[in-house]
């Protein structure tokens, strides 16, 4: 009597590349006061420095956020920075304040 036994390995990745569908999509809180992305499944956050992206789990001491505004984005994959301009107008007009207007008296009515 002979027995043989045969066990296939299963893989959780494809051997084939995934198409642009197939990638699943990740959620982020994006801080538009500070332009700063905080990823869920990570823990990480994502914020511009010297004309790039920086991913860390701590902010840098100039970078707070404090109980600012927060929002939920979508993003499919991970470079959810590759949408900060639409981010940026879309939710980030709100923090824009107007100018200041200032009231200085002239001198030359200052006896009146």
């Amino acid at each position: 009597m002979a027995v043989a036994l045969t066990t296939t390995s299963a893989s959780a990745q494809s051997r084939y590349p995934a198409g642009y569908n197939q990638v699943p999509f990740e959620s982020f809180f994006f801080y538009p006061q500070s332009n700063v992305y905080y990823s869920f499944r990570t823990h990480q956050y994502i914020y511009p420095s010297h004309g790039g992206w920086l991913i860390a789990y701590r902010l840098p001491n100039h970078i707070h956020i404090g109980k600012a505004d927060r929002i939920t984005v979508e993003h499919r994959g991970f470079d959810v920075w590759s949408d900060n301009a639409m981010h940026q107008y879309t939710y980030g007009r709100r923090y824009q304040t107007s100018p200041a207007i200032v009231y200085t008296p002239d001198r030359k009515y200052k006896s009146y």
